[in-house]
């Protein structure tokens, strides 16, 4: 049987990184202004190692940037004239940056069950199941490496589940 577990929803924010960082240029003619970043690591499941934050730098907030990597694929986040206008600052000044991942974390060895917990009849349906079914049903579901399609099969499993027999 699985344990079900509560999850809250700032849970999802994950926090990737809080600190105070010195806005700096990359050298040479229209170099971009950004913050390093090298607590946080380049994402192997995108375009370039790209990854998606929201969060804040001083008082302004944004959200579905992109951090990218630099040349020693180094994270930065590169900091607009319009930002750098909002904040009153510029090249040398310290800022604090607050960032957290953008949109959901994957999919978690537990979040099936937290699904179940959403849905009684479905919960005590699956206790019913044979000890061999509720593993072969759990395997079929974190088959995937696409988090889409976990998230698919578990609605999928509960719908079925719920369906009277």
């Amino acid at each position: 049987m699985l344990t079900v577990g509560i999850i809250k929803v700032e849970d999802y924010k994950q926090l990737l990184v809080e600190k105070d960082a010195v806005l700096q240029k990359f050298p040479g003619k229209g170099g971009w202004v950004h913050v390093l970043l090298p607590e946080v690591p380049k994402s192997s499941q995108s375009w370039f190692g790209l990854v998606k934050v929201n969060g804040r730098i001083d008082n302004y907030e944004f959200s579905d940037v992109n951090l990218m990597p630099d040349r020693n694929n180094i994270m930065f986040l590169a900091v607009n004239a319009n930002i750098r206008k909002q904040i009153g600052k510029s090249e040398g000044e310290l800022v604090h940056v607050v960032l957290y991942a953008a949109g959901l974390p994957g999919v978690g060895a537990d979040d099936f069950s937290i699904c179940l917990k959403e849905e009684p009849i479905a919960l005590k349906r699956f206790e019913a199941l044979s000890t061999a079914e509720q593993r072969q049903l759990i395997d079929w579901i974190y088959a995937p490496k696409n988090d889409e399609l976990k998230v698919a099969r578990m609605a999928q499993a509960i719908d079925n589940l719920l369906i009277v027999k």
